[in-house]
């Protein structure tokens, strides 16, 4: 992870350096895996081909195994 920043007190953005290149179109899902093996889909919101990190956001949820 490169960096975190809060949008607001539920969600917050996330910059991911990939270790290679990554071709992708707007509205696609990255799978981000837990040490423990717990898997989930998020969305990217960075813009394909221009950005170098890849940026996604995640809204914390109260019983999210995840995002907590």
């Amino acid at each position: 992870m490169c960096g975190v920043e809060r949008l607001s007190p539920h969600i917050c953005r996330l910059f991911l350096d990939p270790a290679t290149a990554l071709y992708y179109h707007p509205g696609q899902f990255i799978n981000l895996r837990r040490f423990d093996g717990l898997t989930r889909s998020y969305s990217l919101a960075s813009v394909p081909r221009r950005d170098a990190l890849v940026e996604i956001h995640v809204k914390r949820l109260p019983s999210g195994r995840m995002s907590h």
